[in-house]
């Protein structure tokens, strides 16, 4: 995925049929590396307005040559009304220096609400390019 402004960062949201959240109810962690020996960092957040993917990494996230950001997530019981949804993964991407930085997430949507939908957005502008592909199984 490539973002329209630089030094913009990819986020996540959920919805529960009212509209995105964009109240303090998400956590995550973060734990981060790139090719510099011995570089690894982590950060988190217990109350947070959204799911921050790049935010924090030195991400510029708009440079066409480094492929954007590349990985996959995993949302897990998005339909349950009983436990949090957690969202889990593993992405890569290059910075404009360049720096080949890998990062593991894992986060949770602390509401025990059925999702209706999830949002991948930009924090400004827009997603220039890329593919996000939904995979699931229907009940």
């Amino acid at each position: 995925v490539l973002l329209q402004t630089a030094g913009a960062h990819l986020w996540v949201r959920m919805n529960t049929g009212s509209g995105f959240d964009t109240g303090a109810n998400y956590n995550w962690a973060k734990f981060w590396w790139d090719y510099y020996p011995g570089s690894f960092t982590s950060t988190g957040n217990a109350a947070d307005s959204k799911i921050p993917l790049t935010d924090q990494l030195g991400y510029t996230g708009n440079t066409a040559a480094s492929s954007g950001l590349c990985g996959s997530l995993r949302l897990y019981n998005p339909l349950s009304s009983i436990v949090w949804k957690r969202l889990m993964g593993t992405m890569t991407y290059h910075t404009t220096v360049p720096v080949p930085f890998g990062f593991s997430v894992t986060s949770a949507y602390q509401l025990a609400t059925a999702l209706t939908a999830f949002q991948i957005l930009a924090s400004s502008g827009n997603l220039v390019s890329g593919t996000v592909r939904v995979y699931g199984l229907a009940k």
